[in-house]
């Protein structure tokens, strides 16, 4: 008899353990991430998934939603249509859209939260806000009041050489829609001066889109380096002269030369034509710009540091000396060297 009750004890134990385990290990009601679809997205409406996991012992028998709806600056609720979306139980992935359904442009969206309930709103499993920013318009195209920009920046390397660069850009104007508006572009080396390009000005006629530009290397010297492609937005005017109204520099190194192709044939060094300063002999508390030319150079580094251009200011405290560096795609180098002596006021 004692025997069979122990046996009994101890089953009821493991069975309570056993229960105590799998509610440890069930999980939770989350929602884990909201993913936006930027490329369908414009200012009327944003479509985007949510991640979430779902435990369904805790709603019964009742069916379980995901919504969402944006917060303005101060975290009040902007007015859209979103279908609450149907969930299963489980880890999953789920697809909602809102529309905006306001009267008045609103352009301080900060953020999304979405929420999990069951039956009603008002039994919430689970809610989260996640960051965002976004202008809310009954205008698809509306960008933000008295705003034109070039927003990206693309590359088309398959087309690319030495004297020729294809890139698309984005872009919005939303100001000077009823003129003739172009855009244009050209390198800048990295002291801010500009290489010598032909360019195409491509007439844009819509209020949000992507245009095709091309550069053409127009300089004499091969060799020339970029360190980043300035595109403009402009409007002509009666006279034919171009008017910028929005600019934007993109980071985009890349070496300019005469002809399609620049072939180092095994001959072609490096070679460091001339390197000087302004002035060698300078006061305590000023500057002189170093200047250099160089020959079938890829690369250019001036104490270590790789250059973008064919000069650079320097402002030592004491004396120092300046050592310039020119290598080729192989790796050779050839170095030059220039003291500044600094004298006290």
């Amino acid at each position: 008899m004692n025997t069979d009750k122990n046996k009994s004890i101890i089953i009821a134990l493991c069975l309570m353990i056993l229960s105590m385990a799998v509610v440890c290990g069930a999980e939770t009601n989350k929602i884990m991430k909201f993913i936006p679809d930027r490329d369908s997205e414009d200012a009327t409406m944003l479509k985007f998934e949510v991640r979430y996991v779902y435990a369904a012992t805790t709603t019964s028998t009742q069916t379980a939603y995901i919504t969402a709806v944006p917060l303005g600056n101060g975290r009040d609720e902007i007015r859209v249509k979103c279908k609450p979306a149907k969930i299963k139980e489980g880890r999953n992935t789920v697809t909602l859209t809102m529309e905006y359904d306001g009267k008045k442009t609103y352009e301080e969206g900060k953020s999304i939260r979405v929420i999990m309930f069951a039956g009603n709103e008002d039994n919430i499993l689970a809610k989260e806000i996640f960051d965002y920013d976004k202008i809310w318009s009954n205008d698809p195209d509306y960008a933000g009041e008295d705003k034109n920009a070039i927003t990206k920046f693309t590359p088309v390397k398959e087309t690319e050489t030495v004297n020729k660069l294809e890139f698309k850009v984005e872009y919005i104007n939303n100001t000077q829609r009823d003129k003739e508006i172009y855009l244009y572009a050209y390198p800048v080396t990295a002291n801010g001066s500009i290489v010598m390009v032909k360019t195409t000005q491509m007439k844009i006629d819509q209020k949000k889109g992507v245009a095709v530009l091309v550069l053409e290397y127009a300089g004499k010297e091969s060799q020339a380096v970029s360190s980043a492609i300035t595109v403009k937005m402009a409007v002509k005017d009666s006279k034919g002269n171009m008017q910028d109204f929005a600019s934007t520099e993109f980071k985009y190194s890349k070496t300019w030369s005469v002809g399609e192709t620049w072939v180092d044939d095994g001959s072609s060094l490096p070679k460091i034509i001339e390197f000087k300063a302004d002035n060698v002999l300078i006061l305590r508390g000023t500057c002189t710009v170093l200047h250099w030319k160089v020959q079938n150079a890829s690369k250019v580094f001036l104490n270590k540091v790789q250059m973008y251009g064919f000069s650079n200011e320097v402002c030592p405290e004491t004396n120092a000396n300046y050592f310039l560096v020119a290598a080729n795609q192989r790796g050779e180098t050839q170095p030059a060297m220039v003291m500044i002596r600094v004298v006290l006021k």
